[in-house]
């Protein structure tokens, strides 16, 4: 039993086997081949980011792991260089505040071999940046709890615009849909349910699972997410996703990462309210950002609140927790 993350509802136990396990970490091994598979362990090890995506690849791949109690920004950085490590696989939201760390460039990282990420989208500047330290050693997958293992995935690369605007190319083998644009799954390599619940109330009448996301295929054969479905709302009657708002923001070069959540509105409804982390040392406006993406979204797009934080709050396994910020929100 794994629990989900959470981020957008009550944690759930899914139950996964050892053979989905084993396929996930094979699929991944023959996609970012390199030597040494030294690895950082820093994810909470009872969630799939540990135990499958960095525990069970570092294992099939005949490899070691360098465990961490929690995951410390400039305690990783410390660990790769003292242990060599080869492999940093974390949540994007974990190396910017890594590699935005003041002493962050003091420490040798050549001995990584691949840096990847999951479980969330990485802003533009982030991959810019990454891809200036580590040439060529980039690579990003499309999974989740329930997928075990990744249902699309890059090899290791340098391509900013696969790896900003896609989440690579579906796996080979995984039985993988768009339907009405939303993902889906189904096959054996996938869980087997949750623990409590009934086949009826967790997958569709034909074994396929709804996942939530919807993406579409581009030209180039590459999955591109669009949204959550879960996290879209309505603002005067139009759908606003809130993905493709954070992604205007994190354009703005002084913008680190953003979060955007609905709030009640007597007109619309709702409307959107951002909070943006800017990047050390860039001072931000909110009425300047409010420019900024009124040239890059229609105006019911456009969050009605701007919030700028030197803070964000984190799930343990590294994403943005949208419900301490949506709880705040109530609050205030």
């Amino acid at each position: 039993m794994v629990f989900t993350s959470g981020s957008s509802g009550a944690p759930k136990a899914a139950l996964l086997a050892q053979k989905g396990l084993v396929q996930a970490a094979q699929k991944r091994v023959t996609a970012w081949q390199h030597q040494g598979w030294r690895t950082l362990m820093n994810l909470p090890i009872n969630h799939i980011g540990g135990v499958g995506d960095l525990c069970c690849t570092t294992l099939i791949a005949g490899g070691m792991l360098a465990f961490m109690e929690r995951f410390d920004a400039l305690g990783s950085l410390q660990v790769i260089e003292r242990e060599r490590l080869t492999l940093w696989f974390q949540v994007p939201t974990q190396m910017q505040l890594s590699l935005s760390q003041p002493s962050a460039d003091t420490y040798d990282l050549s001995s990584l071999k691949a840096v990847i990420w999951s479980g969330a989208p990485a802003p533009r500047a982030l991959v810019e940046d990454l891809a200036q330290r580590f040439p060529g050693k980039l690579g990003t997958d499309y999974s989740m709890t329930e997928s075990i293992g990744a249902v699309s995935l890059t090899p290791l690369m340098d391509d900013v615009e696969t790896l900003t605007k896609t989440v690579g190319w579906p796996v080979p083998g995984r039985a993988f849909n768009l339907r009405d644009g939303e993902i889906t799954i189904k096959d054996d390599a996938m869980f087997a349910g949750y623990l409590g619940l009934s086949a009826d109330e967790t997958f569709e009448a034909d074994g396929a699972f709804r996942t939530g996301d919807l993406g579409e295929i581009d030209a180039q054969g590459r999955l591109r997410i669009t949204g959550r479905a879960k996290d879209m709302f309505k603002s005067g009657g139009y759908n606003v996703y809130p993905r493709e708002v954070e992604t205007a923001l994190e354009a703005h070069d002084g913008v680190a990462m953003a979060a955007v959540i609905a709030m009640p509105d007597p007109i619309y409804n709702e409307v959107g309210h951002a909070f943006v982390l800017p990047n050390p040392n860039d001072s931000l406006s909110a009425a300047d950002l409010d420019a900024f993406v009124r040239e890059r979204l229609a105006n019911y797009k456009v969050p009605k609140k701007i919030t700028i934080s030197s803070d964000l709050p984190l799930l343990p396994i590294g994403k943005i927790d949208k419900k301490a910020l949506k709880r705040a929100e109530d609050i205030s």
